[in-house]
């Protein structure tokens, strides 16, 4: 139930792809944020379940993007 502040942009597999870099951005210095954080299925409910490598059953509904106590946006996950 923490806040995330960075992301890390990264390629797992490179298929049908060449270049690029991996990124850490802080979600300040993201250029496209405003773009991701205003999508509607930025703030839809998703279903994150953990691996079953995980040996946890609980699925969490939440949705990507939240805010903060002044507005701003924040990132959730599951790990």
């Amino acid at each position: 139930e923490e806040q995330t502040d960075y992301v890390l942009m990264m390629k797992i597999d490179e298929q049908n792809m060449q270049g690029g870099n991996s990124l850490l951005l802080h979600l300040d210095d993201w250029e496209h944020l405003d773009e991701f954080f205003r999508d509607p299925l930025a703030r839809r409910p998703m279903r994150w379940a953990a691996p079953p490598s995980k040996n946890v059953s609980k699925d969490v509904f939440h949705p990507v993007f939240d805010v903060d106590s002044l507005g701003r946006p924040v990132m959730r996950y599951i790990d």
